[in-house]
C-alpha cells in the first residue's frame, strides 16, 4: 500500500470487487489455490490499510465468474428467474 497518503483526502467508504484470482494464478502456471491465497494477502493488506487510515467502511465483494457462468446454463434458468424476482421485490421495498 502507498505510504504517502494524504490524510485529508481519504474516502469514508472503499468498495473492492474481487474476481479472477484463480484465473490469475492459472495464467502464471500456478494452482487456483495459489491465487486464492494471494487474494487473502491482498484482503489483509487492504483491511489493515483502512484501519490504519481511519476509513470507516470497507466493502469486499467476492465475485466468481465461474459461478455466474454456471448459472447461465438453461437448466438453471428457473433459479435465475426466482433470484431476479426476489431481488426485484427487495429493491422495491
Amino acid at each position: 500500500m502507498q505510504q504517502n497518503t494524504d490524510q485529508n483526502n481519504l474516502p469514508r467508504h472503499i468498495a473492492v470487487i474481487m474476481d479472477g484470482n484463480g484465473r490469475w494464478a492459472k495464467s502464471r502456471g500456478a494452482s487456483r489455490i495459489f491465487g486464492h491465497k494471494n487474494a487473502i494477502k491482498a484482503v489483509r493488506e487492504t483491511t489493515e490499510f483502512c484501519a490504519e487510515k481511519g476509513i470507516g467502511f470497507l466493502t469486499l465483494y467476492a465475485f466468481s465468474h465461474t459461478l455466474i457462468t454456471s448459472f447461465a446454463s438453461p437448466k438453471r434458468l428457473p433459479y435465475q428467474q426466482t433470484i431476479s424476482q426476489c431481488s426485484g421485490r427487495i429493491s422495491n421495498s
